[in-house]
């Protein structure tokens, strides 16, 4: 399964989106994100992916496909070692 963000994330979506991911959270298996279509995500949303990506367990992950430069980089720069997170660009 994959969820398609779009526009614009900001605290005021986490809690949405938290209900959105628990869907394929919760059937198991890899969850993956298509973000080439969301032009903005602030901290609080990315923090919110990674403890998701976090509580998937140790054989699974959250690929976050199509992600902005800006992004990848918050990513690289607040949790570097994130297990069960995985940003793409493409």
């Amino acid at each position: 399964m994959c969820l398609r963000l779009a526009g614009e994330a900001d605290l005021s979506v986490c809690g949405s989106l938290a209900e959105a991911l628990a869907v394929p959270v919760a059937a198991g298996g890899d969850v993956h994100l298509d973000l080439a279509a969301l032009t903005f995500a602030d901290v609080s949303v990315t923090r919110m992916l990674a403890q998701t990506a976090a509580g998937l367990g140790p054989d699974r992950k959250m690929v976050l496909h199509g992600a902005s430069p800006g992004l990848q980089r918050l990513v690289q720069l607040c949790w570097p070692d994130q297990p069960g997170l995985e940003v793409t660009d493409g």
